[in-house]
């Protein structure tokens, strides 16, 4: 009887590697890992094989390319992790680009970084979506030039692509001078417009409206303050970055900027995470001080600060 067991405990050992080793699917030469496939794109390109290429994003930052004919793994790059893995981001994002753009794809991830790539898979260059937000979208204009990137932050973005000179730099290679010459003007490589912004993480609970102004204020979840334009629906003022999730919130009544008020005042209630543990800050209410600066003909709200502590700027 003790034999018996001593076999059986054997055959479940053989059993339990036998298991692990069908987490590599293997394809030839290359190898890949059972893991989560984040986003997926078919490769844009003028050779007949590349028609039925597909490329998937991967959980643990590599980019596998499959053959859709022979159902095969073509490929690996390691896209947004290095071979010792001391840097290491899930691909959330793959846009391809048009046939005969200088760029093959572009890639996001979560840590924020945003690379481009070339046919042969070498890096172009890179960018950095604003805060280092998760990059969930991206969608590269047909001239090169211009960049949109959608972020978890409920923000997107347009950057401006890197230069031809600074993608062929980054490859290794020098730029002709009939490429110098055709290269769009492209200003800094890391110019950014946010082109729209929002609330994210869970719910938002207050509102306020101003008492003399077209402008409203809110607070959320997202531990977040900010202030908004009816007339453009857009941000009026810097994010403002709370200490906990807040629940409400409401502007000071006795000010009125018309009459050349500069400074209005906003109270924040904190508190609300229920079901997730409690905070030191529920509870609590602080006052926060906005700058409201003469802009031309208007006024911009320049910056925000706790009342009675440090100021926020931008």
């Amino acid at each position: 009887k003790k034999k018996g067991k001593k076999k059986g405990k054997k055959k479940g050992k053989k059993k339990q590697g036998s298991s692990s080793s069908k987490n590599a699917a293997k394809s030839g030469s290359m190898a890949g890992k059972l893991q989560t496939f984040t986003c997926i794109q078919w490769q844009a390109g003028t050779s007949e094989g590349s028609a039925h290429e597909a490329v998937a994003g991967t959980a643990g930052g590599e980019l596998y390319v499959f053959n859709s004919e022979s159902r095969n793994l073509a490929g690996v790059v390691l896209a947004h992790r290095t071979s010792d893995e001391s840097r290491k981001s899930s691909v959330l994002s793959i846009a391809m680009a048009h046939p005969g753009s200088r760029f093959h794809c572009v890639t996001g991830a979560g840590d924020g970084s945003i690379t481009f790539w070339s046919r042969a898979w070498e890096e172009l260059g890179s960018l950095s979506a604003p805060g280092d937000a998760p990059v969930v979208a991206l969608s590269l204009r047909s001239d090169d030039v211009k960049l949109l990137c959608g972020t978890m932050a409920c923000e997107i973005h347009e950057m401006t692509c890197p230069s031809t000179a600074a993608a062929r730099a980054a490859a290794g290679s020098s730029l002709s001078a009939a490429e110098m010459a055709a290269a769009p003007n492209q200003g800094g490589a890391n110019a950014t417009r946010t082109l729209v912004r929002g609330h994210h993480n869970f719910e938002l609970w207050g509102l306020a409206t101003h008492p003399f102004l077209r402008e409203y204020a809110t607070v959320g979840d997202d531990q977040t303050l900010r202030l908004w334009d009816v007339t453009s629906r857009c941000q009026a003022a810097p994010t403002v970055s709370l200490p906990a999730m807040a629940r409400a919130c409401d502007y000071y009544p006795g000010q009125d900027p018309t009459a050349g008020e500069s400074v209005c005042h906003i109270a924040v209630g904190f508190g609300g995470s229920v079901g997730r543990g409690r905070s030191k800050r529920d509870g609590c209410i602080r006052v926060y001080k906005f700058y409201r600066a003469e802009v031309g003909k208007g006024s911009q709200t320049a910056g925000a600060g706790e009342h009675g502590s440090f100021l926020y700027r931008t």
